[in-house]
């Protein structure tokens, strides 16, 4: 028994070993690849006015990408449409990694707003990372007589299009 269980063993780490192997080649091989990127400028879509909050983000992170990896970011403002417009542009854009977008929740809000939009916030977007966070903030009027959040969605229901927002 002991034999055999010796052979299973080297069998095993003959096994292990390859694959290994095989793991290192693949990753050594991915690795040359992205060595090429960027190659050209990045160009960050930002769908939002400048001097805006996202705006304000999108360039101070350009420069720190700059500085990484030595090729220029372009940052292009599109602003409309509760976000809409630079979203679209970066949908359809080249998934190459050269359009990127910087942008807030807008881009579930938006669409929830809309009936339609030309993207699908789930499906044509790969996110990166969170480059900040703020807290939003809910308030009312003390002359509107709503204290809470369920008195607010209560005076909405019962006054329909009469309760505006910004």
């Amino acid at each position: 028994m002991k034999h055999r269980n010796a052979r299973g063993q080297r069998r095993a780490l003959h096994l292990t070993t390859w694959l290994f192997a095989a793991v290192a080649f693949v990753s050594s091989a991915f690795q040359v690849v992205a060595q090429n990127y960027p190659n050209r400028p990045i160009k960050m879509i930002v769908p939002f006015t400048p001097g805006t909050s996202m705006d304000i983000v999108a360039r101070t992170l350009g420069e720190k990408i700059y500085a990484r990896l030595g090729q220029p970011v372009v940052v292009d403002n599109r602003p409309g449409l509760t976000g809409i417009i630079g979203s679209e542009a970066v949908a359809k854009a080249d998934p190459d990694g050269y359009t990127l977008l910087v942008t807030s929740n807008n881009i579930v809000v938006g669409p929830l707003l809309r009936k339609s939009v030309p993207f699908d916030p789930l499906k044509d977007f790969a996110p990166i990372t969170v480059t900040s966070s703020s807290a939003m903030v809910l308030v009312a009027s003390n002359k509107g007589g709503i204290k809470n959040v369920a008195e607010m969605i209560a005076k909405a229901k019962a006054n329909p299009s009469k309760l505006n927002y910004s």
